[in-house]
């Protein structure tokens, strides 16, 4: 939940939090549909950056990893745009385990879309990328 609400504090594609009480969480409910349940996207180069830059800036801006996302942590709206959805087991990139975490995260995407879509970028460049000068 606190991942979830800094991501809404950043501007991450993520849904609204409204509050919360122990383990129970009220947050915007996404009209649309369930990344992996989708046989066919619009732009599929299009959706994996928006994905990748939301692991991107939830690294470098929020300092914090998701921890757990693949096609089954996306929904895509009604106007394709992906929202990144499960932030339980997010932790701050200064955790233990945090690069590995983040490094899970960026091959479940891109194995995602080379498997699905024929999409084939280089893991090295994109975790690159995605750590930029931070390590």
């Amino acid at each position: 939940m606190k991942w979830l609400q800094h991501s809404n504090k950043l501007g991450l594609p993520v849904p609204k939090f409204y509050t919360s009480n122990r383990h129970i969480i009220s947050q915007e409910l996404i009209d649309g549909i369930d990344l992996v349940k989708l046989s066919k996207i619009p732009n599929p180069i299009e959706t994996m950056e928006k994905i990748l830059d939301f692991i991107e800036n939830a690294w470098q801006k929020g300092r914090f990893v998701h921890g757990d996302l693949s096609e089954y942590n996306v929904i895509m709206t009604h106007d394709a745009e992906p929202i990144i959805i499960d932030f339980p087991q997010s932790i701050s990139r200064d955790a233990k385990g945090a690069v590995e975490l983040l490094e899970r995260d960026i091959n479940n995407i891109l194995t995602y879309f080379e498997r699905k879509h024929g999409l084939n970028l280089d893991f090295h460049d994109v975790l690159s990328t995605v750590k930029g000068n931070i390590q």
